[in-house]
């Protein structure tokens, strides 16, 4: 049974902005195989979700 993934906004318009960086810098070649590895690994989190558990807080890093 696979599950139903469901983006956040901020996700959404994650994905969004990266598409639009990429149709400016890279060939439509490329665009259609980062779509096509993108919902390969969404369909994998779909199956079986255990596997990339959610991270819910940020770590906060100290720079020295």
């Amino acid at each position: 049974m696979a599950y139903e993934i469901k983006w956040t906004i901020r996700g959404k318009e994650s994905y969004d902005d990266i598409m639009d960086y990429l149709e400016k810098e890279w060939t439509e070649r490329e665009i259609r195989r980062f779509v096509s590895k993108t919902h390969q690994k969404l369909n994998i989190i779909a199956i079986n979700p255990l596997l990339f558990p959610v991270i819910k807080k940020r770590k906060k890093y100290i720079r020295h």
